[in-house]
Parts: structure tokens; C-alpha cells; sequence
């Protein structure tokens, strides 16, 4: 079977500038994704080899975590550059980026519980306290009293919680037919291009993040 090679210095200038950019075009984040799918063969490698071998192996793990996490920001990065929120990559896979919704953090539950039974029909205060608070019905209420300017305490959020805003999320997933368009190392030579570099794309290997 012939496999297609995916652009490896791209991911070198990337891993070597230990920052995320927009990449120059959004048909390399398939790079991205073709080295990001390697990154978690060699982990889940990595994590059957800790049963014989601890030492380093968790190194090793964190500096490919690293390098994935990098590798999300510039595909992040590279998306919101071309004015899009996902792509889709026929047999190799599809990226996209999204906001999580706003967290709501309870500093003092007493507090709030007395602030709902002032501020909620019975019907409503049972939804959310029953008899402790339950977190996703509390976060309607809070998020409609944020909405409408905290007119339920006087123009302000009262001190026993705190709002805590979305976060970025960037998700890849990798197709399943993969392998069958970029030849991945496995198993053991996994570990060889870990330890002791030889080719040209191990010279990634030899970069410290």
C-alpha cells in the first residue's frame, strides 16, 4: 500500500517556535491532524509500556500533550484566520473551535439558597434546591438574572458566587480510515524515535517545548 506524506516541516517550525500561528494555509491543518493522530498512538503506546516501565515514560507523555495542545492553538489559530469555525478533511478528519457557556461558582450555598427562596415561587426553588442545590438548574436562574442586570439584588451580583466565562474549546477528531492515507509509526519505533532520533522527522523528537 502507498501512503501519502504529511508536510513534517510545518510541524517542525511550529513545535520550534513554541508559539501558535495562523498556519499559511487552512489545507495544512491536515498536517496538523495526521501528526496529532500520531501524538495519541504514541501516548496510548506510552501508557501500555508504564506496566513494565515508569521511568520517563511520563516525561515523555507531558512533552506530547505539549505538543498537541500547541497544535489545537494553531489550528484554532488558523480557523478563526480564514473567518471559520470548523473544517472537514475527508478520510483524514474534521476540526472545529466553540465556546463553552459561562460557569457559575457557589463561594457560599447558604447564602444563595436564601436568595432563591426570596426571589423563587415554590414551584421553581424545589427545581433547584432539592434539598441541596442542583448545579445545572442553578445555572438557568443565575445565567436570567445576569441576562436581565441583577435587578433581583439591587443591580449587583450578589457575593456568594461568581461568574467564571466560557473557554475555548478546540476539538479534532481523527477519522478512523486515517492510516490508510498516512503511514503512522507504532509500537516500538514509537519509543526508537523518542530516545534516539534517526530520519528526518525525528528531528521533531530533538525539539525541547
Amino acid at each position: 500500500m502507498s501512503y501519502e506524506t504529511y508536510n513534517r516541516s510545518i510541524i517542525v517550525d511550529i513545535i520550534k517556535a513554541r508559539e501558535a500561528k495562523p498556519l499559511d494555509s487552512e489545507f495544512e491543518i491536515e498536517d496538523c491532524i495526521a501528526y496529532i493522530n500520531e501524538i495519541d498512538k504514541k501516548i496510548e503506546f506510552l501508557d501500555g509500556l508504564k506496566r513494565k516501565r515508569i521511568q520517563d515514560v511520563d516525561h515523555q507523555v507531558d512533552i506530547l500533550e505539549e505538543r498537541k495542545e500547541l497544535l489545537k492553538q494553531t489550528i484554532s489559530k488558523t480557523l478563526k484566520n480564514n473567518n471559520k469555525t470548523s473544517l472537514s478533511f475527508p478520510g483524514v478528519g474534521k476540526v472545529s473551535i466553540k465556546t463553552t457557556p459561562k460557569k457559575w461558582i457557589v463561594m457560599d450555598e447558604d447564602e444563595i439558597i436564601e436568595i432563591l427562596k426570596k426571589q423563587l415561587k415554590d414551584e421553581e426553588y424545589n427545581t433547584v434546591v432539592t434539598p441541596s442545590v442542583v448545579k445545572s438548574e442553578l445555572n438557568k436562574v443565575l445565567t436570567i438574572w445576569d441576562i436581565s442586570g441583577w435587578e433581583v439584588s439591587d443591580k449587583k451580583m450578589p457575593s456568594c458566587i461568581k461568574k467564571e466565562d466560557g473557554k475555548e474549546v478546540v476539538s479534532v477528531t481523527v477519522d478512523k480510515k486515517i492510516d490508510e492515507i498516512y503511514e503512522t509509526k507504532k509500537d516500538a519505533e514509537i519509543v526508537d524515535t523518542i530516545t534516539s532520533p534517526q530520519d528526518e522527522f525525528d528531528r521533531l523528537e530533538d525539539v525541547q517545548i
